[in-house]
């Protein structure tokens, strides 16, 4: 784990991970976890001076995607990460959103509340793609006195109003009233 960490500059190896001798250090440094409370005080002491060691990998990897995701409302404004956006670190935070939303019933309420304290923060994504096209279409509507945008039209901030438009009308028999 040393040798792991001198290189990769943390104590976190991937699944599968072996060190250059075949050793399995992920399965090791879990074995580790789950006997933390038979380790000796001095081995655990080891363990937590190496950087980015952690005891509970989940709770760590939610803290580091919900730093990312503050990192990105605070260069966006919002929280409408799309899933396949990657951080300039490679951090794959769209694909962490997406987990989030899908698990928003096994979160804590502590966890959800910090979620919706974030600009834009969303649970349904459809839902709320929906009530934004909505929303143009009620500018449209004011703005012209009907509400057949040609399927081309871009509103002013480069929505494509008659493309949303076009796709409510193909599935008027499915939509909820």
């Amino acid at each position: 784990l040393q040798a792991f960490v001198k290189e990769t500059g943390h104590a976190r190896p991937k699944r599968r991970k072996k060190s250059a001798e075949g050793y399995n250090l992920d399965i090791w440094v879990s074995a580790q976890r789950n006997k933390k409370e038979n380790l000796t005080p001095e081995k655990k002491a080891r363990l937590e001076s190496l950087p980015g060691w952690t005891w509970d990998v989940l709770e760590f990897q939610w803290e580091e995607g919900f730093a990312h995701l503050e990192e990105f409302v605070k260069e966006n404004g919002h929280a409408l990460v799309k899933s396949d956006y990657e951080t300039t670190e490679g951090y794959t935070l769209g694909s962490w959103v997406v987990r989030i939303r899908g698990i928003q019933k096994d979160l804590s309420p502590e966890k959800k509340e910090r979620l919706e304290t974030l600009n834009c923060w969303v649970w349904n994504t459809r839902e709320y793609q929906w009530e934004e096209g909505f929303a143009h279409l009620q500018q449209f509507v004011k703005e012209n006195g009907h509400a057949r945008p040609k399927g081309d039209h871009k509103t002013i901030e480069g929505y494509r109003l008659g493309q949303w438009t076009g796709v409510q009308r193909n599935r008027h028999e499915s939509l909820t009233s």
